[in-house]
């Protein structure tokens, strides 16, 4: 309403507050504090002056730690941030001040990787990326393994990006033929049902769930530390929320897939390490997603272990 509606009384310090958006109960938004001397930094507000605060100051002093658009995926907030020993990459942050860190690291080193332009469609987060030549479209789920270069795009002048339920359309340009309209559609995700028969149990044809029960699953996938070969996987991460699921739907452990190729079977296309629910599910690291392998729909070997 017209009588419900004022400022409040904290931007008065700021230099317009800008690219707002919601996560929950809360507004996150790139402010310049003009009292405390800083540049556009990660703050959180619950509309209150009291609720309101700084998440964390990536960049010291009057130059910006937080640039281009903020997106939400799956409850987090992704941004383009700076961190001092490796530029401008790609941040999550969690509103915390310690969950407030580096997603992926677009361009190892020092050198920035500018994402920009960020949005979400469809269950995942997709950006701009300039590599020095051009505009590259790039997706992500969240970890490092999983944030990619979209093949099947030019390299380079991918913009004016229109997400429709079909898929996202864009214009890119390509080599020798100039600027042509693209389509880019998600890999089909896939769906897996496993027994692990150590902890299946014949009474209630479930399998039991001691291990996050008894607080043992580990946070990071355990496959890279042993010596596994990763194909567009490596480095998965779970939310400590995930584990604290009961019932069927439980967290047994940690699964890895395979996809390997149908005409020989020693060579590994893709892989993902996920997570096996007491029912038998496979699911994505947020414990609830089918797997997307990020590869095109045909047939494959697959494995379990």
């Amino acid at each position: 309403s017209v009588a419900g509606t004022g400022p409040v009384d904290f931007l008065d310090n700021f230099d317009a507050p800008i690219r707002m958006i919601k996560v929950g109960p809360l507004y996150y938004f790139a402010g310049t504090d003009l009292v405390g001397g800083t540049g556009q930094e990660l703050w959180k507000s619950d509309g209150t002056v009291g609720g309101t605060s700084m998440v964390k100051d990536l960049r010291p002093g009057i130059d910006h730690g937080v640039v281009g658009l903020l997106a939400e995926f799956n409850g987090i907030v992704y941004f383009s941030g700076f961190d001092a020993a490796l530029g401008y990459e790609l941040f999550r942050s969690d509103g915390t001040n310690a969950g407030t860190y580096v997603a992926a690291d677009l361009e190892p080193g020092a050198g920035s990787g500018y994402p920009f332009g960020l949005f979400t469609h469809q269950g995942t987060l997709y950006f701009l990326r300039y590599d020095g030549s051009g505009d590259e479209l790039w997706r992500s789920d969240g970890t490092a393994a999983s944030t990619l270069r979209i093949a099947g795009l030019p390299e380079f002048n991918v913009n004016e990006i229109a997400p429709l339920s079909s898929g996202l359309y864009c214009r890119a340009e390509q080599t020798g033929i100039g600027y042509e309209l693209f389509k880019y559609s998600r890999p089909a995700s896939i769906s897996l049902r496993a027994m692990l028969e150590g902890p299946y149990s014949t009474g209630n044809s479930l399998m039991q769930d001691q291990l996050r029960s008894s607080g043992l699953v580990l946070l990071t996938e355990p496959y890279s530390a042993l010596g596994y070969t990763q194909v567009g996987s490596g480095g998965e991460t779970i939310n400590p929320s995930v584990l604290s699921v009961t019932g069927d739907d439980a967290i047994v452990d940690w699964v890895r897939v395979e996809l390997r190729s149908n005409s020989e079977q020693t060579v590994i296309l893709a892989t993902a390490n996920a997570l096996i629910q007491r029912d038998g599910d496979i699911v994505g690291t947020d414990g609830v997603r089918s797997l997307d392998m990020g590869v095109p729909g045909q047939f494959y070997y697959l494995t379990v272990r």
